[in-house]
């Protein structure tokens, strides 16, 4: 299968120039995250691109997860708070959380940037004590330290998809796939031909994996969200694992986070990301999603260059036999040969 690069849209790219380069650099598809998309916004966003760039839009849900309201605060060590069920100073959506809460439950705040403990349960709301200290932003993931049933879709994601089918979007991603059925579920809320991208990004993606692939047009492995659940060092064993397993059933795989995270605020990536995207591809992946990189990062264009000229020296040597190193001339050749692309 041809590799892929999927760009998500965001504040720094959401212009002509930049969606105009990243159409001449092949994108597959630009990727709209609800997470990070107020509703009100998301016809004017749709048009926009499609002002300037043919590129297919894909609607990238809130899904099953769990997330911080409007709030930014600096929690203080054994300091008490209280969160309830409103859209007060402190809570959490979707709001049915609160209420599958006991005390002595953990709660880890973006990626562990803060970590609360329930401390007290009232009616609608708890009471939590900082155990790690730190500071936590608005609309940032949340991990609660159990079990706890999480709705599929939020109230957004439901009017974004009778947006997305409005406007003849047929690209649709679903976040936190927990189960097979829910990639149905999807599939019963778009266009019947659209193309259902799912995300393993929890422990229960994991367990109904292979559910998950035949029902779907394409995986994407969330290699960040899925951190907070699973220990950082067993995330390439499972990146492996799910390229192989969804390549053996025919179907696409999609590679996210922090692949050219150094690009957020530099115009050249580390030598261990260069590795790190071509060892993905030499496994098997199919297409390489940049996030934050397209999205809020200062060089958007670079970024997808970066990821462009990687394919192609994939492309150019994945066919070929091992260097042999000692024919001089031929050293000389693999050397001297250009395949990267300019803008």
């Amino acid at each position: 299968m041809k590799k892929k690069i999927l760009c998500t849209i965001g504040p720094n790219s959401l212009n002509k120039e930049v969606l105009c380069k990243l159409e001449k650099l092949d994108c597959f598809l630009f990727r709209i995250n609800l997470s990070h998309t107020r509703i009100e916004d998301l016809e004017y966003t749709i048009n926009k691109i499609r002002d300037y760039s043919n590129v297919p839009i894909c609607l990238d849900s809130e899904g099953a997860q769990i997330r911080t309201t409007k709030f930014s605060h600096n929690f203080k060590k054994d300091q008490i708070y209280t969160f309830n069920n409103t859209l007060s100073e402190f809570s959490l959506r979707p709001f049915t959380i609160i209420s599958q809460l006991n005390v002595g439950d953990l709660i880890s705040i973006d990626f562990n940037s803060v970590v609360v403990e329930v401390v007290e349960i009232l009616k609608d709301e708890i009471k939590v004590k900082t155990v790690s200290a730190g500071f936590s932003g608005e609309n940032k993931a949340v991990t609660i330290m159990k079990d706890v049933e999480i709705p599929p879709f939020s109230d957004k994601d439901l009017k974004a998809f009778k947006i997305g089918s409005s406007l003849g979007i047929k690209n649709y991603a679903l976040s936190f796939a927990s189960d097979g059925k829910y990639v149905d579920q999807i599939r019963s809320l778009v266009p019947k031909d659209s193309f259902i991208i799912s995300k393993i990004e929890s422990v229960s993606g994991l367990k109904n994996l292979l559910k998950i692939i035949k029902k779907s047009d394409a995986i994407l492995i969330d290699r960040g969200d899925l951190s907070r659940e699973l220990s950082m060092e067993k995330i390439p064993v499972f990146q492996k694992a799910i390229i192989k397993n969804t390549r053996n059933l025919n179907k696409e795989v999609f590679v996210a986070t922090n692949l050219l995270e150094s690009m957020i605020d530099k115009p050249s990536p580390t030598r261990a990301e260069l590795n790190d995207i071509y060892n993905t591809l030499l496994d098997g992946a199919t297409g390489l999603v940049l996030a934050a990189e397209t999205a809020i990062g200062k060089f958007p264009v670079e970024s997808a260059l970066i990821a462009r000229n990687l394919i192609n020296c994939y492309n150019y040597f994945k066919n070929s036999s091992e260097i042999d190193f000692s024919d001089k001339n031929k050293v000389l050749d693999i050397i001297q040969t250009n395949l990267t692309e300019e803008l």
